[in-house]
């Protein structure tokens, strides 16, 4: 700890105020838990009377955190008095890399080889998980916990002789297990081709007593109807050309993936188990009977380990054989249920509650692609003034936003979401857009589905003059619309025009601009303002949604956008002089074609920088017969021998790429074909686990 031992008055004092209130109303549950607990050899109890002289004694309080279809939870608050915050940080972050586990699982599920066969799932879980791994008896103190007791009953302290729950240090000292776990496992799927029978293999295949959940149906054959499952593999992918076996963890649940026959399965299963021995030890014959085995029977026992092509993973309903995923019953009943209790009478909300709205709606978007792009107005409720100092006022385009959230659960209920919406695969498209004050416009390839030659587009669109009156300039200083608020509606218009000329449902798309707020807009798919920007995201939101791609955005500078400008300013030309002109400056493999932008797409992007809200029907159209294109990209390599950086990978970065300085990008030539623009793709790698060394790094040398 840093800070000095707590002085007597300040133990009474945590004594006097003892545990809360949660742990008080859930008192017997406390009494059972701890109990149990006990025999296990997890924690022990003590009368405070007995302990309060210790010099190292801290003490916090219990609380319980109630938990759907199963036992509540017991947590140590260990942030109420203090206790995390002057915990000296010692645990290895970097284990800690489960926030992406369910990501690089989609990745690996829509990558896999489908000459192999379906994906299959199995789940295990740590039985007692952080409970397995030993405190330090000296700093078992520190962590004591105020225990509820009975009127009139002496207060009780527990001090855990385990890694206890909600501690700061316990998730980064457990992760490291759990991570070497799956490390070691995934070594093993490839070099242990005969592991030896395992005791829990028959307990694992227990089938469940209630089917598993099937995928939502999906709509019937229609002209928008989704396409089949498209599977796909990265440039360069001849090592992925096995069957998949991987596995990856979440905390404590593992979730394995495996194509083959039932023998590869289980020896997968197989390997998983043995793995998870050799790290947490197995039962012996002379451990207490209390002791429970390292994979939870109790979840093999309900239908976790066996082997399906649907299950419940981390709270999703993952379908490998259809490539869906969409949210459990219960996830998507809760849904509907807080968009219910908000309708729009309501004025007012308890800040408490909104932050709860908005947290839930967070953890919902996976399955709602483009649904961040609906928080920017919703989360300016907390900028809003407060009534009564906790109460916080909604107001119509707030309620506008909701109306929104209501339109995709929806639609979430009759078509369940494609792995393909939300994991990035090459990008099947390219473009480049821009926009000025006069109008905005861009050009985009579209690979033929062979990938011998691609079709070259261009658009373009005059603003109407309120909407140029409004511009910000040093002569307009009062305008409501920046050049950035343009560039952004420029990026929308493009998709429309895009999913008009080619097929890009399940497709990835990548789009280059040379304004950064644009492309860091539509990256995070939210805005901190509630002007034009949030309203042209919402557009980008429900459009992505509605026809089903994927956009990626990327940086280019101004003097290499020079196609995008030319649609954007040279309004001196005429339809036909433009395309003479693009043909003769820019010429492709095949003639250049000019596609117009839809006038209810155009209307609503007026609407939506003059921060007025379009309704969906008014603007979402299906494409008529748009062309079909390859499923892996670009085939053919840059023809430039100039490159400015890395080459591109598969995936898109998280990292962000600052702006070059405007003296630096003058000497850059001008992009004036697809491979051209593919240069200025952001390098990236696609999702992977890390595998560092846990532990204190040690010399080499030796003494």
């Amino acid at each position: 700890m840093r800070n000095q031992p707590w002085t007597m008055d300040q133990k009474r004092n945590a004594l006097l105020r003892g545990p809360h209130k949660s742990a008080k109303d859930h008192a017997t549950f406390l009494q059972q838990e701890f109990a149990s607990m006990l025999q296990k050899q997890q924690w022990t109890l003590l009368p405070a009377a007995l302990v309060t002289e210790l010099q190292q004694l801290r003490l916090s309080p219990l609380g319980v955190i109630p938990q759907h279809d199963r036992r509540p939870r017991t947590i140590a608050d260990y942030t109420f008095f203090h206790v995390n915050q002057d915990t000296v940080p010692l645990g290895p972050p970097e284990a800690m890399q489960f926030g992406r586990s369910l990501r690089r699982l989609l990745t690996k599920i829509l990558y896999a080889d489908p000459r192999f066969g379906p994906v299959y799932l199995c789940k295990i879980d740590i039985a007692d998980g952080f409970y397995r791994i030993w405190l330090l008896p000296c700093d078992i103190p520190k962590l004591g916990v105020l225990f509820p007791t009975n009127s009139g009953e002496p207060p009780l302290i527990g001090f855990p002789l385990t890694l206890p729950m909600g501690w700061v240090e316990s998730p980064p000292f457990f992760s490291a297990a759990t991570e070497t776990v799956a490390d070691l496992a995934n070594q093993r799927f490839t070099t242990d081709l005969s592991p030896p029978p395992h005791r829990l293999e028959l307990v694992s295949e227990t089938v469940p007593i209630t089917p598993v959940l099937a995928a939502l149906p999906l709509p019937c054959p229609t002209p928008t109807a989704v396409p089949a499952p498209r599977r796909s593999r990265p440039l360069g992918s001849s090592h992925l050309r096995t069957p998949l076996a991987f596995t990856d963890v979440y905390v404590d649940d593992f979730v394995t993936l495996v194509q083959g026959n039932p023998r590869r399965r289980c020896h997968v299963k197989r390997t998983l188990l043995h793995t998870l021995d050799s790290v947490f030890r197995p039962l012996a014959p002379t451990d207490s009977p209390h002791r429970q085995e390292p994979a939870s029977v109790k979840k093999f026992l309900q239908g976790d380990g066996t082997w399906a092509t649907t299950k419940v993973v981390l709270g999703w309903v993952i379908d490998t054989a259809a490539s869906t995923i969409h949210l459990p019953p219960r996830r998507l009943a809760r849904l509907h249920a807080i968009l219910a209790s908000l309708p729009r009478t309501t004025r007012r909300v308890a800040t408490k509650h909104w932050h709860q709205v908005i947290g839930e709606l967070r953890s919902m978007v996976l399955a709602i692609p483009g649904a961040r792009g609906l928080f920017s107005t919703l989360q300016t409720a907390f900028q809003l003034p407060l009534e009564h100092g906790t109460r916080l006022r909604l107001n119509a385009n707030v309620h506008d936003f909701l109306d929104d959230f209501r339109w995709l659960a929806a639609e979430l209920s009759s078509r369940p979401t494609r792995i393909a919406e939300t994991i990035p695969t090459p990008p099947s498209t390219l473009g480049a857009c821009d926009a000025a004050g006069a109008g905005m416009g861009g050009v985009f390839f579209v690979p033929t589905p062979d990938r011998a030659t691609y079709h070259a587009f261009l658009w373009r669109q005059r603003f109407p003059l309120p909407i140029q009156r409004a511009l910000q300039s040093s002569s307009n200083r009062q305008g409501t619309i920046t050049n950035s608020d343009l560039e952004l509606a420029a990026t929308i218009a493009q998709h429309d025009v895009l999913v008009h000329q080619a097929d890009v449902r399940e497709h990835t798309v990548l789009n280059l601009h040379d304004n950064t707020p644009a492309v860091f807009w539509q990256r995070r798919g939210s805005t901190t303002t509630q002007g034009p920007a949030a309203y042209l995201l919402r557009l980008q939101a429900l459009h992505q949604r509605y026809h089903r791609y994927l956009p990626q955005h990327d940086y280019i500078p101004g003097p290499a956008n020079c196609m995008a400008d030319s649609c954007s300013r040279r309004w001196d030309l005429s339809d036909s002089q433009l395309l003479s002109h693009f043909n003769s400056l820019y010429p492709q493999s095949v003639p250049w074609t000019l596609c117009p932008l839809r006038p209810p797409l155009n209307c609503a992007l007026i609407s939506a920088l003059s921060t007025k809200r379009s309704e969906p029907a008014s603007f979402l159209a299906v494409p008529p017969r748009p062309i079909g294109i390859g499923n892996n990209g670009w085939r053919s390599p840059p023809r430039s021998t100039w490159i400015p950086g890395s080459t591109a990978s598969w995936t898109q970065s998280p990292c962000s790429r600052s702006s070059p300085l405007a003296t630096a990008t003058a000497a850059w030539p001008p992009a004036t074909d697809p491979f051209a623009l593919a240069q200025w793709r952001t390098p990236s790698a696609p999702s992977a686990r890390r595998s560092p060394a846990w532990g204190p790094k040690m010399s080499a040398k030796m003494p």
